[in-house]
């Protein structure tokens, strides 16, 4: 009799540290869920998918080709001097902004396909180990 209470005893550590794990393990796995990205390519369809992240792979390599490129040439020009230099600051201030707007632009396709690419990652990783990911990250 006396040595069912004596067991007991040695149990009840291990039951309240596997309670404290696993209080532990779902406040860690609940921090890691909220942490995560938002995903707002969730409902498309995989071939929908697909067909985006070829679309904008085909943007990205059309834009970076035909981006105009960045020269500070001076075209010639007749008139006098300083007219000359005002139409040359003028031609550079039309280069750059076009240099501008292609950069930008080719910057912005390409932050929408790295997200339909991280997407597509998402897809393909199991579900066994996205919980074990959202579990075990610290």
């Amino acid at each position: 009799m006396f040595q069912t209470h004596k067991n007991a005893g040695n149990v009840l550590p291990l039951l309240l540290l596997a309670l404290l794990l696993l209080a532990g393990g779902g406040y860690n796995y609940w921090r890691n869920l909220q942490a995560e990205p938002p995903r707002p390519y969730r409902s498309y369809a995989d071939a929908e998918l697909a067909q985006l992240i070829s679309a904008y792979e085909g943007d990205v390599s059309r834009l970076g080709t035909s981006a105009p490129a960045r020269s500070s040439a001076a075209s010639a020009s007749t008139g006098t001097l300083l007219q000359q230099r005002v139409d040359a600051f003028e031609a550079a201030q039309r280069r750059g902004e076009a240099h501008r707007s292609a950069v930008s632009e080719l910057a912005g396709q390409e932050g929408i396909l790295r997200e339909l690419l991280s997407e597509k990652q998402t897809r393909s990783e199991s579900p066994a180990s996205v919980h074990i990911r959202r579990l075990t990250t610290i």
